[in-house]
């Protein structure tokens, strides 16, 4: 007779699951946003198996049917991919960890991903962004250097709302950000930025007033607390709203802005995935398909020959 085989069960997935989520918060040292988008994920897959019933163990069966149950709901194949990846990370750590035997979701594939190629703003649009501030007025000389680090250093929303003052090197002109996984990477700080940054400093003095050590929080409110990451968000999107389409006035958008500028002034690609903090070449890749697309497109329009039927 053959020994069973040790697998999760459904009155064990909520014990489980804390684990996991502990393992990720404490162990990897993830972000509150990665932890909580696991925590959804894994919910889901848990409202899937009470509705259809699952007591006993959880197998590879269960996970196809629940991949198959997905693609109905109109979710695109990257959020599917990405509950996928959930799953087969929660079911690894089970596995290290000698809950199961077998990992139910290492040999099932993720579905294939049509290439998004990353939407991003021409250069005249962020100078005429920044046009628009009247620096004069404080609120606004801080907006525009939210801006500015977000296009100029390449951050993401969340390493801007964590910066700290003794991340900022002004002697060597360079910013220590905090990446995913609390990977720490340097980026350059260019003259321009630094020299806004310097009258920022002061103006964030006396924002705090008596309240100094409040916070470490590089961006701050007018009452000395930290800038949370809606606040950034909706900062970012009112500046980009008048010269940006639709879609294309949100913070990230910067970023990519920053990539695609880079690599179309010549940019070595294995420096842009420094600078931005990738930990995979191919997720950099991805901005050469935009500098590829752009040069065609130029041509077409600008060249002779290229009309010519």
């Amino acid at each position: 007779m053959n020994k069973m085989q040790k697998t999760l069960v459904m009155h064990n997935f909520d014990r489980a699951s804390a684990a996991f989520l502990k393992h990720l918060r404490q162990q990897k040292r993830a972000s509150e946003l990665t932890i909580e988008a696991y925590a959804t994920d894994l919910e889901l897959f848990r409202g899937y198996l009470q509705e259809n019933r699952i007591i006993g163990g959880i197998c590879r069966a269960h996970v196809r049917k629940y991949i198959h149950f997905l693609s109905p709901i109109r979710l695109s194949a990257k959020t599917i991919n990405r509950k996928i990846s959930t799953l087969r990370s929660f079911f690894r750590f089970l596995r290290e960890e000698n809950q199961i035997e077998n990992n139910p979701v290492a040999n099932i594939n993720s579905l294939k991903e049509p290439v998004a190629l990353p939407k991003f703003l021409r250069q005249e649009q962020v100078t005429a962004a920044l046009a628009q501030l009247d620096e004069s007025e404080e609120e606004s000389l801080r907006n525009s250097l939210i801006i500015l680090f977000l296009y100029g250093c390449g951050l993401r929303i969340s390493e801007l709302t964590h910066l700290k003052i003794i991340d900022l090197d002004l002697y060597q002109d360079q910013v220590r950000v905090l990446g995913k996984g609390q990977k720490q990477r340097i980026v350059p700080l260019p003259k321009s930025i630094k020299k806004k940054t310097v009258n920022w400093l002061d103006l964030r003095r006396k924002w705090l007033g008596n309240k100094a050590g409040m916070t470490e929080n590089l961006f701050i409110d007018k009452k000395g607390k930290e800038l949370s990451r809606n606040k950034v968000y909706s900062i970012v999107t009112k500046v980009l709203g008048s010269v940006a389409e639709k879609g294309k006035n949100h913070p990230h958008v910067l970023r990519h802005s920053h990539a695609t500028h880079l690599l179309d002034a010549g940019a070595d690609l294995m420096a842009v995935k420094e600078l931005l903090g990738h930990l995979s070449l191919n997720t950099t890749q991805i901005y050469t398909h935009i500098s590829s697309k752009r040069l065609k497109d130029t041509y077409q329009i600008a060249h002779p020959r290229a009309r010519l039927k």
